[in-house]
């Protein structure tokens, strides 16, 4: 993807930010082929994510979805859906799911609230305003669990308000939602690019062989 300024074209790694916008003006300009967010009334925009970014959003979000579905509890959505969190923040997280009982907040384009799970996943472009803008306001807002994924490390650490926080990096470790239980898997799927979301919930007990 590139991007036009004047008649210069911007390729590769990018991040542009503009200033002073708002919801609206977010929502008017925003469309389902840019990858960008409301970040405190900052406009920021980025370059697609790498391949092994988007292999593990997508193994994501096919889980926590089929995981949704089987248990009854919820749903799951992906980037470049964004979440309306608070005033002139709309974040676009990489994965999060809601319970069922939120469902009348999924809008035509955006989420309205608080989910109960929020994934990012971490990059050179995003890591900064990841962890050091973006943890903070899921924290101060209440979000309850808050997934944070460093593929260079196969890391997984869990935040929540109030609480210290779960760091998972051992491959075999059974990571379980401290907050929905059933969502559980291995720390290593996240990272096989080849892995089998059915097989998983197989594995893991929530659909039968």
């Amino acid at each position: 993807m590139t991007i036009k300024i004047g008649n210069k074209d911007i390729f590769g790694n990018f991040k542009v930010t503009i200033d002073d916008v708002t919801f609206e003006e977010f929502l008017e300009f925003a469309e389902e082929d840019i990858t960008c967010e409301l970040l405190n009334g900052v406009l920021v925009i980025n370059s697609p994510a790498s391949y092994k970014h988007q292999a593990i959003s997508r193994f994501l979000l096919t889980y926590f979805d089929l995981v949704g579905l089987e248990s009854g509890t919820g749903r799951s959505l992906s980037a470049p859906f964004i979440i309306k969190l608070a005033g002139e923040w709309a974040p676009e997280p990489d994965v999060f799911f809601f319970l069922n009982d939120k469902k009348d907040r999924v809008k035509k384009a955006f989420f309205e609230g608080i989910p109960d799970i929020i994934v990012e996943i971490l990059s050179p472009k995003t890591r900064d305003d990841d962890l050091n803008i973006k943890v903070p306001k899921y924290l101060q807002q209440g979000v309850p669990e808050i997934w944070i994924i460093d593929p260079d490390v196969h890391e997984l650490v869990i935040h929540q308000p109030g609480k210290r926080k779960q760091v998972f990096n051992a491959r075999d470790s059974l990571v379980t939602s401290p907050t929905i239980p059933t969502i559980r898997l291995r720390l290593k799927w996240i990272f096989e690019e080849d892995v089998n979301p059915l097989k998983c919930l197989q594995e893991i007990g929530i659909l039968k062989k």
